[in-house]
C-alpha cells in the first residue's frame, strides 16, 4: 500500500509518508523482497520522482530512499550509475534547498563507503585489512594507503562527487549548501593531509583550469521529450478505462479499474527518468585539492552568515533608508516609513 500511495497518489504530503515507509522497509530483507516482487521496477519509479515530481518534499524524500537503498541494499552497477547521475542532478540543479542536502548526505555516503572498503575503520586505516581484489590480508604501509585513497579520489572524480563539492563552494551557493558542501570537502582534506597524499596529485588531461570553465562544462540536458504525450498503445488502455467506469455500477469493479489507471500513471511517470543537467567535464583529484587549499572557504562561509545575519537587522535596514534619503535629495520623507 504504502508503494501504491508513494507512486501514485496525487497529494503530495501522502506520498512523503508513504515514501518514509518505503525506505525503512529497505533495512528489512524479507519485506524488501516482497515489495521487489509486487513492484519489480521500484528502484526506477523512485529516480523518476527525484527527478519529475514537482512537490519539494517529495523529491526529498524520495532522495533519502534512494539512500536508503544504497546503504542497506546490494545495487547492481548499472543502477548505481544511473543513481550517480541522478545525485549530481539533484545536488546541482534542484530548486529545493532541501533536496540539494539530500542528495549532498547520500555523496557523504558514497565517501564513506569507498573509504570503508578500503580499509578505513572509524576514521582511521588499521595497521591490516582484508583485500576484497586479492582475498588476501594486506598490510596498510603509509605507500599502501597513500594508493588506496588516490584510488578513491578518481573513483568520486569519475562518478561526478568532487564536481559537485566544487560547484556548491562557489559564491552564489545557498549557506547551508554551501557549509555543508564544504565540511564534506574538509573532511576528504584532512584525511588526505593526515597520510600525505596532496602532493602526489598531478594534473590531467583534459582538466578544468577554472570555475567559469567548470561551469560551463555543467550543460541542462535537451528535455524537450513529451512527458505529457501517453504512447497510443498507452492512450487505447486509458480509454478502456474510462468506457469501464462509465459502464460499471460495482464497487469492486471501480477499485480494480482504479488500481489499473494507478498502474498506467505509474508507466507513464518511469518513461521520462533522465537527469537535468550533463558534466562534460569532471573535476580532477588535483584539481579539487588545490581549490581547498587555494582559498579559505571557512572565511567564505562566515562573511555569507554575517551578510545573511544583517539582512534580517532593523539596524541595518535603518541605516540603508536613512542612507538613501541622505543621498538623494528629491526622495519623499515619506518613503523612510
Amino acid at each position: 500500500m504504502a508503494a501504491t500511495l508513494a507512486l501514485n497518489d496525487y497529494e503530495f504530503y501522502v506520498q512523503a509518508s508513504a515514501l518514509k515507509c518505503i525506505g525503512s522497509a529497505s533495512k528489512i530483507l524479507v519485506i524488501w523482497e516482497e515489495l521487489r516482487t509486487q513492484y519489480p521496477d521500484i528502484q526506477e519509479n523512485l529516480l523518476s520522482i527525484l527527478r519529475n515530481n514537482q512537490e519539494g518534499i517529495a523529491r526529498k524524500e524520495a532522495c533519502n530512499v534512494l539512500c536508503s537503498f544504497y546503504q542497506n541494499l546490494k545495487l547492481s552497477t548499472t543502477f548505481k550509475q544511473t543513481l550517480y547521475e541522478h545525485m549530481v542532478s539533484s545536488a546541482l540543479a534542484d530548486f529545493h534547498w532541501e533536496v540539494q542536502l539530500s542528495a549532498l548526505k547520500f555523496w557523504r555516503m558514497v565517501i564513506h563507503s569507498l573509504l570503508s572498503d578500503q580499509g578505513m575503520l572509524d576514521g582511521t586505516f588499521p595497521p591490516v585489512t582484508f583485500s576484497r581484489e586479492t582475498r588476501k590480508i594486506v598490510t596498510l604501509t603509509e605507500t599502501e594507503i597513500q594508493k588506496r585513497l588516490i584510488r578513491i579520489l578518481y573513483e568520486l572524480s569519475s562518478i561526478g562527487c568532487l564536481t559537485v563539492l566544487v560547484k556548491l563552494l562557489h559564491e552564489d551557493t545557498e549557506l547551508d549548501i554551501m557549509e555543508t558542501a564544504l565540511n564534506i570537502s574538509l573532511d576528504i582534506l584532512n584525511i588526505l593531509n593526515q597520510y600525505k597524499v596532496p602532493t602526489m596529485l598531478k594534473p590531467v588531461n583534459n582538466d578544468v583550469h577554472s570555475i567559469d570553465e567548470l561551469l560551463n562544462n555543467i550543460v541542462e540536458e535537451n528535455t524537450n521529450q513529451a512527458e505529457d504525450i501517453v504512447e497510443p498503445e498507452t492512450s487505447a488502455k486509458s480509454d478502456n478505462v474510462i468506457d469501464e467506469i462509465l459502464k460499471s455500477d460495482d464497487i469492486n469493479l471501480l477499485a480494480n479499474i482504479y488500481e489499473r489507471h494507478m498502474n498506467l500513471q505509474g508507466e507513464k511517470t518511469l518513461s521520462t527518468s533522465k537527469p537535468r543537467i550533463k558534466l562534460l567535464k569532471r573535476v580532477s583529484p588535483y584539481f579539487f585539492v588545490n581549490h581547498l587549499i587555494g582559498t579559505d572557504f571557512k572565511v567564505v562561509v562566515e562573511q555569507k552568515k554575517s551578510w545573511k545575519i544583517g539582512i534580517r537587522s532593523v539596524s541595518s535596514l535603518l541605516d540603508d533608508v536613512l542612507g538613501i534619503y541622505e543621498i538623494n535629495n528629491e526622495i519623499n520623507s515619506m518613503d523612510c516609513y
